[in-house]
C-alpha cells in the first residue's frame, strides 16, 4: 500500500489556537469514544476523500459546529502513520498515535474556500 506524504485533518475552527501551540494531540474524542480504546489522530489521504466524508457521515458528526477547517499536513515518510482500512490494498483514512507538530501543518482550508497559512492560525 502506498503511503501518502500529505494528509488532511478536519477540525472545528475553534481548535486552531490550541493546534497552533501544541499541534495535533492524539486523543479519544467525542466522535470515537464508543469505538476507540487508543488515543489517535485520524487523517484522510486526499481532499476528495475529505469532501466525500464531510458530505456524508462526517458532516453529520460535526453539524453542531458553525465552522470547520481542513488542515493540510506534510509528514515525513519516517513518521509512523497506518491505514485504518486495508481493503483492496487501499485506505482513504489513516491514523497515528504520535503527536503532530504545528510545523507539519502546511495550510488551513476553510469551509468558505479561503486558505490560511500556518502562521495565520
Amino acid at each position: 500500500m502506498k503511503r501518502p506524504h500529505y494528509f488532511y485533518h478536519v477540525t472545528p475552527i475553534s481548535n486552531l489556537s490550541s493546534i497552533k501551540k501544541s499541534g495535533l494531540v492524539p486523543c479519544i474524542g467525542k466522535n470515537s469514544h464508543l469505538v476507540e480504546t487508543t488515543p489517535n489522530i485520524f487523517l484522510f489521504d486526499t481532499l476528495v476523500n475529505v469532501q466525500t466524508a464531510l458530505s456524508s457521515w462526517m458532516g453529520d458528526l460535526y453539524e453542531e459546529f458553525d465552522t470547520l477547517c481542513i488542515l493540510e499536513i506534510s509528514l515525513p515518510y519516517t513518521f509512523q502513520v497506518s491505514p485504518t482500512f486495508k481493503q483492496d490494498n487501499e485506505s482513504w483514512e489513516w491514523y497515528t498515535s504520535a503527536q503532530i507538530s504545528p510545523e507539519n501543518i502546511i495550510r488551513i482550508i476553510c469551509e468558505d474556500g479561503s486558505i490560511m497559512s500556518r502562521q495565520s492560525m
